[in-house]
């Protein structure tokens, strides 16, 4: 748009779409309730998707609120120290410095002490369940963008081809049981090897990313039916 700044991006809100549409809708030759039914094709799908993924939101915010609990049990004073026999274990695993270490055996003894140091705080169990909580926030951040109306609109306009190249690349299949059940389900699953192999032939990797964010993309992956 004229008068943005270079290398910015002009958007438009939802609102702001709803209300264009709303005013083309108004305007159209079309009766009220063939516009309406135009227009809510597809409604009833995309509300099930978003549905489906609140209430697996809600289970994971149940679980989450079960973890902060644990978490304000901890005292503020916790020794974060190494045991006695943990430093004892990291000494005798690493006590000899190498050929090519240039120090004393002293900075060696005291360079292991204090790796056992860090390596005691980051496995408390406060610092375990930061990366829980940093986790569960990152997992949520991802399924709202996925609840975002481009995503939905993607998934329904192009559900049926996605589909067809999932069926095509699929290579495991997984039993799955529901708690209101006893029956068991059999799911197809795609392996990491077969969605790389996917990217390899649709040109993705390396060509628009690297192995490292292709892993991160599949290990982020959420799907509810």
């Amino acid at each position: 748009a004229e008068g943005t700044l270079p290398g910015s991006l002009a958007f438009a809100t939802i609102d702001q779409c709803t209300a264009v549409i709303t005013q083309l809708l108004g305007q159209s030759g079309l009766p009220a309730l063939a516009a309406c039914a135009k227009f809510e094709q597809g409604l009833d799908k995309a509300d099930g998707i978003a549905e489906r993924m609140m209430g697996e939101c809600g289970k994971a915010l149940q679980e989450q609120e079960q973890v902060t609990a644990v978490k304000d049990d901890f005292s503020e004073t916790t020794d974060h120290r190494p045991s006695t026999d943990f430093r004892a274990a990291m000494l005798g695993k690493f006590g000899s410095p190498p050929k090519m270490f240039e120090g004393s055996v002293g900075d060696w003894t005291s360079g292991i002490s204090k790796w056992a140091e860090v390596l005691a705080v980051h496995s408390s169990p406060e610092n375990g369940l930061d990366r829980l909580e940093q986790k569960f926030a990152l997992d949520h951040y991802i399924r709202d963008m996925l609840l975002e109306p481009g995503c939905v609109h993607v998934c329904l306009k192009y559900g049926s081809v996605l589909q067809m190249l999932f069926l095509g690349y699929v290579d495991e299949h997984r039993t799955q049981t529901t708690p209101r059940s006893v029956a068991q389900r059999h799911l197809r699953h795609m392996s990491f090897a077969a969605f790389f192999r996917f990217c390899v032939d649709f040109a993705i990797f390396p060509q628009l990313c690297s192995f490292d964010e292709l892993w991160a993309a599949y290990s982020s992956a959420d799907c509810v039916e």
